[in-house]
């Protein structure tokens, strides 16, 4: 059954969404290839939805993995499967012809999503735990070229690596290792003999060492959101479930970016640190715009509603100048408690002397990407741009990511790219998210 594919005359639909702690974000992207690598993106339909879960009904073992790991716990469970799929077939709905609307009721999940041919999830920082793993391998002949079997043999170490560290990770959480599941394995640089390589098959070489991103998540959770889209009707989809991470990974195309990408998130803060155009570390602060909001709520007395409505009109100027420079006072308060939590994760040297710089083995962030809904507030960029200046002997170059950005990476790397928000929602930092996933193994 078709719904809205006729809508979208050869145009290929993609449907990205992006779970977060309290909320679900879907945006159905079209996309029109045309010659060569040419190509439009528009933005054509977005939907949200919200579940606030009583206190105390958490997942034993969600608060397990997010405890013991560095991700925050929280009063708001991870979505059940039935919320899940009435934010997107709400999301649908909203694109159906009146016609076919009226027989909403009807029409099964798998029919809604008939005419859409990808479908990316971006999990979480609370349901997905992402790090980055490496492995060297020492080859006896160095002369003899890499076979296909045993550039198998080396990925399979590799998946051995991570399926180690996963089981380690579940020990050390007191879980059994078959409470704790892969999400998937991207491999972020090859090397043979200290030279980058994209593909190991064919070279000659002594030493090979691979660095990848492997994220782990509770069984629980990733088998209910995959069991959404199993059966025949979903086997001619390319369907994705992973994170951030691995979404905004293939648009990073500077070879030689030294610096952070922070994503400030609903109730965590995400750091990439970058050395080389290569993510080797990522950390997961406790600590996002939900934090900035309950400020407010403690220091004035406020509502959830009242702090996040009045932290909005701040944002848009739309408060008195005494008021905003009562509410900037105690917003900077609050960003300056996230950089102290920012600067203990960070692995450059953030030494404020030079001869202490030039004998430590790290890098100082040439560069820091910012994205999220926490970076909206002002205080944010100036809040880093004045403290770094205080931590290191250099201060980076610091960059809020819109989607202009993103096209502009995707430009950067080849891609003749025109992307069109028909939604108006689409357009800021806080969408960084839904929008890499709709690029993510496309680049």
């Amino acid at each position: 059954m078709r719904l809205i594919g006729d809508l979208f005359n050869k145009e290929k639909l993609s449907l990205s969404i992006e779970l977060q702690a309290a909320t679900v974000k879907a945006v159905l992207f079209s996309i029109k290839y045309k010659r060569g690598r040419s190509r439009e993106v528009t933005a054509r339909g977005v939907s949200e939805g919200q579940l606030v879960i009583p206190r105390g009904t958490l997942n034993p073992l969600l608060s397990k993995l997010n405890t013991n790991s560095g991700v925050s716990s929280s009063d708001e469970d991870l979505f059940p499967a039935s919320i899940f799929k009435e934010t997107i077939k709400r999301l649908i709905w909203e694109l159906m012809p009146e016609k076919i609307r009226r027989d909403y009721d009807k029409i099964s999940f798998s029919d809604l999503l008939a005419d859409i041919s990808e479908i990316t999830v971006i999990l979480s920082p609370q349901a997905v735990k992402a790090g980055v793993i490496e492995i060297t391998v020492t080859r006896p002949d160095d002369r003899s070229l890499i076979s296909e079997q045993e550039n198998a043999r080396i990925y399979a170490q590799l998946k051995g690596q991570a399926a180690k560290e996963a089981e380690e990770h579940s020990i050390k959480l007191g879980l059994l290792p078959q409470e704790i599941i892969p999400v998937d394995l991207l491999v972020e640089e090859t090397l043979i003999d200290g030279y980058s390589v994209s593909h190991l098959t064919g070279y000659p070489g002594k030493t090979v060492e691979i660095k990848a991103i492997s994220a782990i998540a509770p069984a629980y959770y990733l088998n209910d959101l995959r069991s959404i889209f199993d059966g025949d009707k979903y086997s001619n989809k390319t369907i994705r479930i992973s994170h951030f991470g691995a979404a905004i990974r293939p648009l990073i195309n500077e070879k030689h970016f030294n610096g952070l990408i922070i994503g400030v998130q609903e109730r965590w803060t995400r750091l990439f640190s970058v050395a080389r155009g290569v993510i080797t570390r990522i950390d997961d602060i406790n600590f996002g715009d939900r934090h900035i909001s309950r400020v407010l709520e403690k220091q004035l007395g406020l509502s959830e509603k009242e702090a996040v409505r009045l932290k909005e009109n701040y944002i848009d100027g739309k408060l008195s100048e005494a008021i905003r420079a009562s509410i900037h006072r105690i917003f900077t308060e609050a960003v300056n408690e996230l950089f102290d939590q920012i600067i203990k994760a960070v692995p450059f040297s953030i030494n404020s002397s030079k001869q202490q710089l030039s004998t430590i083995n790290k890098l100082t962030p040439e560069k820091i990407y910012l994205f999220g809904r926490g970076v909206k507030l002002p205080e944010f960029k100036s809040v880093i741009e004045s403290n770094w200046q205080n931590v290191s002997a250099s201060a980076p170059e610091i960059i809020i990511i819109s989607p202009k950005i993103i096209i502009g990476w995707l430009v950067d790397t080849g891609s003749r790219t025109v992307y069109k928000d028909l939604t108006g929602r689409v357009s800021s930092p806080d969408d960084i998210a839904v929008l890499s996933a709709c690029f993510y193994g496309k680049s």
